[in-house]
């Protein structure tokens, strides 16, 4: 399997444990609804080994209980399957659909300036975090790292390629 050499990947989902004795694997998403991880193609890999993301083909995927199993080509069996276990998915940035107005995907969060309604700039967005309440912002500067709820009580806007406004004192960590 040669390196796809896309520099742009945006991690869609992550592969579980092994599913059976025939090769099949968990997969989990991590797209909203969670069934876009199945229109998502071509699937890439990091970690098999090799530097950098890889496509290895999805032969069949089912749906299974709350979320879906997979079979990936040249994957045989118990121990194989065994090997993708916790790997990522990934997809390249560019095959995903174009948000609707107002709408966006995390990963273009990530490297924006986080400012507060005094126009504070509190520190750069390095990733999100899905919690069961609601998402976090994690937000470092040179005085360190503080989370932030990505919530409309505490989010007045986001603007793509900008800034996000919230609304966090400057003291709170």
């Amino acid at each position: 399997m040669p390196s796809t050499g896309t520099e742009a990947v945006v991690v869609v989902g992550r592969i579980g444990r092994p599913y059976g004795i025939k090769g099949w694997v968990h997969l989990q998403s991590y797209t909203k609804p969670s069934r876009n991880l199945i229109d998502y193609r071509p699937w890439l890999i990091d970690g098999l080994g090799r530097p950098g993301w890889e496509q290895l083909d999805c032969v069949d995927v089912r749906d299974y209980r709350q979320s879906f199993v997979g079979l990936f080509a040249d994957i045989r069996d118990r121990s194989d399957a065994a090997n993708l276990s916790g790997l990522n998915l990934g997809v390249p940035i560019e095959t995903l659909p174009k948000p609707n107005s107002g709408e966006y995907y995390w990963h273009q969060l990530i490297g924006l300036p986080v400012i507060n309604e005094d126009k504070v700039v509190l520190g750069t967005v390095t990733e999100l975090m899905p919690t069961g309440a609601n998402d976090v912002l994690v937000v470092r500067s040179e005085a360190g790292e503080r989370l932030i709820p990505f919530a409309a009580s505490t989010v007045d806007s986001v603007h793509v390629g900008d800034s996000i406004l919230v609304r966090w004192s400057e003291d709170w960590d």
